[in-house]
């Protein structure tokens, strides 16, 4: 049986491994990957958040080497390269195999047997000419953003220019739209994110002039092809009166539905859906009922520090930002010349905390993403910024979060979705807003379960709300501090740990 090969050759491998190799679910992901092979069933790997290591890789890779046929391989660039130069040439070196591999630039021929390393953009507009060829989902969690940024358009201040040239004729005319756009724009409220929705009405007779055209350029050709239900929104540039344009789908499982389509499935994501079965998630891709593992996380591994301010405010209320202050000074002098990321998602919130940070403990303070940072860096970002720079730093002492990462019901593609959520008669905050929270956690503390590192978070809704438990129960197992005091045994942790650098 191709599982029982799968998992001989796997164990005997592992047995030569070093220790930082050697993740205990190995061979339990090479049977699964196995049997959703041979049976050809859906099957859906739940992994723990891992801060990018991903040791999965090479339990779930062996068999895709191993089998006896084509298997397509979906991934972001950054993790096709290494699955391309590292994960892949390891295993075909150790196992003496021939199979061949294609990168994404590569469209192989129908009697091609080896493995296509591709993205979700290029495979959906190639899929039906490879029927039934297995498909393998790496990096599932990144999957709906995948195909929401793949079927969505953009339309910039070049794009008018372009228009403008193709139809002199209807110059005149464009540019008249496109003056009564920036005016509408600036009647808006001014916001931090500058983002503001647009109802159909807006654009209602720039859209029907376009579907009367014929050759229009590829960037509105892409505009008109977004599926329905969409939503559109600008993002002003207030300084140049400049703004781009975007319209986005919302139905996320019709855009997936093609993908699970007559053929065999394997899905691999970290921090998918507290429920072993993921419900939540698949319900929201439009998977069929698979085939589900959930994997925890490396029992042996130091555990974090929790702690959490026993007067907690609430992020909405006007003292939140003197609170958020007193706390992290008490932080800051209990870990002492030892490096921390704050996460502060309300901009206006991160610059005035930067700045007071700064009046005290001067150059240490950095903003955003930064690349050259001190060794005791106080490195203030958004999640979103610390989630997408974080394999290219050095885990931190400790990671300090202002307020749980909900998506801001303000930002208008957030609200959209909710109220598409609603519409179909979803709960949108338990179906929606509460699971990306959820995961968003998960993978911005993953690098602090590897090295005992304290995580401290400071919004009253984790002790307040009732599902403060959710977030408790994702970042468990923990160890609880009671309290940050320069007398407590507890601070001889962060001793230790500037001793031992």
């Amino acid at each position: 049986m191709f599982e029982v090969e799968v998992h001989q050759l796997l164990r005997r491998w592992l047995r030569e491994q070093t220790p930082e190799n050697a993740w205990p679910h190995h061979l339990s992901v090479a049977r699964l990957a196995a049997r959703s092979l041979r049976l050809q069933q859906p099957t859906l790997l739940q992994l723990p958040a891992s801060g990018g290591d991903r040791l999965y890789l090479r339990g779930l890779l062996l068999p895709l080497l191993l089998w006896q046929g084509p298997v397509v391989i979906l991934a972001n660039s950054l993790l096709r390269d290494r699955l391309l130069h590292r994960e892949l040439p390891l295993l075909q070196h150790h196992f003496d195999l021939q199979k061949p591999l294609l990168t994404a630039d590569q469209l192989p021929s129908q009697d091609f047997q080896g493995i296509w390393l591709t993205d979700v953009e290029h495979w959906q507009t190639v899929q039906t000419h490879y029927p039934h060829w297995p498909l393998a989902i790496v990096a599932a969690e990144d999957l709906e953003a995948q195909l929401i940024s793949a079927a969505s358009a953009v339309i910039t201040p070049h794009d008018w220019n372009v228009l403008r040239c193709c139809y002199p004729a209807a110059a005149t005319q464009l540019q008249d739209w496109l003056a009564r756009l920036t005016f509408q724009l600036f009647q808006r409220p001014v916001n931090p994110t500058q983002h503001y929705r647009l109802e159909a009405e807006d654009l209602l007779p720039l859209v029907t002039w376009l579907r009367s055209q014929t050759n229009l350029p590829m960037a509105w050709q892409h505009w008109l092809r977004v599926p329905t239900p969409a939503v559109e929104a600008a993002h002003l540039v207030r300084e140049t009166g400049q703004f781009q344009l975007r319209r986005q789908p919302l139905a996320v499982a019709d855009l997936a539905a093609p993908l699970w389509r007559d053929r065999p499935l394997l899905l691999a994501g970290e921090a998918l859906d507290s429920n072993s079965a993921a419900p939540v998630w698949s319900n929201r891709l439009g998977l069929p009922t698979p085939t589900t593992a959930q994997f925890a996380g490396d029992r042996h591994a130091p555990g974090l520090r929790l702690f959490l301010p026993r007067q907690a405010v609430l992020p909405n209320t006007p003292h939140f930002q003197r609170a958020l202050l007193h706390e992290l000074r008490s932080l800051l002098l209990w870990l002492g010349n030892r490096s921390i990321v704050l996460i502060v998602d309300d901009q206006p919130l991160l610059q005035q905390v930067a700045s007071a940070l700064a009046a005290e403990w001067g150059s240490r303070v950095q903003v955003g993403a930064s690349a050259q940072q001190p060794d005791n860096a106080i490195r203030l970002c958004s999640m979103a910024t610390w989630l997408e720079q974080q394999p290219y730093h050095p885990t931190p002492a400790a990671i300090a979060i202002a307020s749980l990462p909900f998506a801001s019901a303000e930002q208008p593609l957030t609200a959209a979705r909710i109220e598409f959520y609603q519409q179909q008669r979803w709960d949108w905050f338990r179906d929606f807003l509460l699971p990306d929270a959820l995961a968003r956690l998960q993978q911005a503390i993953a690098p602090l379960r590897k090295t005992g590192g304290l995580l401290a978070v400071y919004d009253g809704r984790l002790q307040r709300r009732s599902y403060g438990q959710a977030f408790l129960e994702a970042i468990a197992p923990s160890e609880r501090l009671p309290q940050l005091s320069l007398e407590d045994p507890a601070n001889a942790w962060a001793a230790q740990e500037e001793s031992n650098n």
